[in-house]
């Protein structure tokens, strides 16, 4: 039988903490510096083009 709960879901996805999340938004802050002593800024992004990415 088949369980269809969001339960569930929340368990098995949710492993998350809030020290891993801290550790992420440390990384993103340490990006952001590096793009800040390079000179970027985020309109020097460029999307994304689908042919850029191969199917392996």
């Amino acid at each position: 039988m088949i369980v269809k709960s969001i339960a569930v879901t929340l368990n098995v996805y949710t492993h998350v903490g809030l020290e891993d999340a801290e550790k992420e938004l440390q990384k993103m802050q340490g990006l952001e510096n590096a793009r800040k002593e390079m000179g970027l800024s985020d309109k020097d992004d460029k999307p994304l083009k689908q042919n850029m990415f191969k199917v392996v």
